[in-house]
């Protein structure tokens, strides 16, 4: 870690966050999909000494990738998507040292379009997600001090999807929206981190394999709030057959705004709920920095 202390020093330690952003200007595309190329990378830096919170350093990475591809073939529609985020946290007290994964995931997705022309298009989309690196949780224990819970790793778990249904698609001159609506085939596979896959209702038995079919709702929009704010949003809705009255949500939004040539400011906020568990999890993000569009 002393290499990104160092790089950090050259940035200026003046600077609380830094980003840098490179986008591929929005293209509509014939079937209401834009082609964008997003990647991100944030930096963060603080050091505390002083005789009520004592001596404490904190210096975080982020970065994020994300792009969509819409390629017309004649006969389909092809619309290749994907994100990653990975973030890197180390916190050094006088006690303990932690390194930390903060974001950390992987998704893709790929989906054919029929395009017959009608109101709404058959389609089959397949994705999988999956975390990128090692997670881990910190357990406070009073008696052993406080350790590591590794809570997932690259493969383990990893979910897959494929659904089929209809598309609605729609481009008008603020942006782009879409609509889908199908059947879906959901798995699950795990090794160790079996908490997605485990049935509790068989003790003895440790699943590391789980698959549904349920029904997904899937709706997109990429919206120019202004001509230089841009809104990107996915809400989706996903529930089995077996257990209909039971629902899972996920809903992401993106904010971003280009304020000066070369500053920009990117708001992200994702909520994820699951009636399982009955939880809300959100994942908030503001960074400010140098933007630049290719």
């Amino acid at each position: 870690m002393k290499w990104i202390v160092c790089v950090l020093l050259l940035l200026g330690l003046g600077v609380r966050t830094v980003e840098a952003q490179r986008m591929r200007s929005y293209r509509p595309s014939m079937f209401g999909v834009r082609d964008q190329f997003n990647w991100s990378v944030s930096f963060a830096q603080s050091a505390v000494s002083d005789y009520r919170s004592g001596e404490k350093q904190n210096l975080e990475i982020t970065t994020s990738f994300d792009f969509t591809q819409a390629i017309d073939l004649s006969l389909i529609n092809l619309v290749l998507k994907g994100r990653s985020r990975l973030g890197i946290s180390q916190e050094t007290t006088e006690e303990t040292e932690w390194v930390l994964p903060t974001d950390n995931d992987l998704f893709l997705e790929n989906v054919i379009v029929l395009p017959f022309g009608w109101k709404a298009d058959p389609y089959f989309a397949a994705s999988l997600q999956t975390a990128i690196t090692e997670s881990f949780r910190v357990r406070r224990s009073y008696i052993s001090g406080d350790y590591l819970e590794r809570t997932a790793n690259l493969w383990d778990p990893v979910t897959t999807r494929q659904g089929l249904g209809f598309w609605f698609r729609d481009r008008g001159d603020y942006g782009t929206f879409g609509t889908r609506i199908g059947v879906s085939l959901s798995q699950v596979r795990s090794n160790v981190h079996t908490r997605a896959t485990d049935d509790f209702k068989t003790r003895d038995v440790v699943e590391a394999y789980k698959a549904e079919t349920g029904i997904e709702f899937i709706n997109e929009a990429d919206i120019n709030l202004d001509e230089n704010i841009n809104y990107r949003a996915t809400f989706s809705l996903y529930s089995t057959f077996d257990e209909f009255e039971v629902w899972e949500m996920d809903w992401s939004n993106q904010f971003r705004a280009q304020i000066w040539r070369f500053i920009g400011v990117t708001f992200n906020v994702d909520f994820t709920y699951n009636d399982r568990s009955d939880d809300l999890q959100f994942r908030q993000s503001l960074t400010l920095g140098v933007v630049q569009q290719l």
